[in-house]
């Protein structure tokens, strides 16, 4: 079950003194991955190939960010669950990923308070919004505060908002800023 499910949390966990190469090979081995070429691949795909061998303690924050979604697809998982994904990620990199999303065929569980990221990459929000009810807003976070702005559980007036939103064929979810709660 593991090795289908990729995860990036915030920051990720890379070993300093080892290149973005050896970090993605330690995964691969620990998920079976033989494949030749395959974290080139992976290196290519978030735009770290030409970097692959560098130690990633003199990573920028952003090339770490990039090395930890590479991680998190070592596997061709099912489902991802990424935790503000485009912090520290320059506009490239974010394209990257929005059109590596776009065209992701699994389930996608994010919490970010990108909005514009959400509005380019969720078909759906589930709001938990005061007293605890779970509300379900179809469109992306623009949709999601046109229609909140009228709704009684205001999370704009209240900032106690956390929300859920489905991208594609899969779950996304953001919490605080990114469900509308500013």
């Amino acid at each position: 079950v593991r090795s289908r499910v990729g995860c990036l949390i915030e920051a990720p966990g890379l070993y300093g003194n080892m290149s973005a190469y050896d970090n993605l090979n330690i995964k691969c081995k620990l998920t079976g991955i033989k494949k030749k070429g395959y974290i080139d691949e992976l290196l290519k795909t978030v735009g770290l190939d030409t970097v692959g061998e560098k130690k990633t303690k003199h990573y920028s924050l952003g090339m770490k960010q990039r090395l930890g979604i590479a991680l998190a697809l070592v596997g061709e998982p099912d489902l991802l669950i990424l935790d503000e994904p485009t912090n520290d990620l320059d506009i490239e990199t974010l394209e990257i990923l929005e059109d590596y999303l776009d065209g992701f065929a699994g389930i996608v569980i994010t919490v970010s308070h990108d909005r514009y990221f959400l509005d380019r990459t969720v078909d759906r929000i589930f709001a938990f919004e005061a007293g605890g009810h779970l509300t379900q807003y179809e469109g992306g976070y623009s949709d999601y505060k046109e229609k909140c702005v009228s709704s009684i559980y205001n999370v704009s007036g209240n900032g106690i908002s956390k929300g859920a939103a489905l991208s594609g064929n899969g779950l996304v979810s953001g919490s605080g800023a990114a469900a509308g709660g500013m």
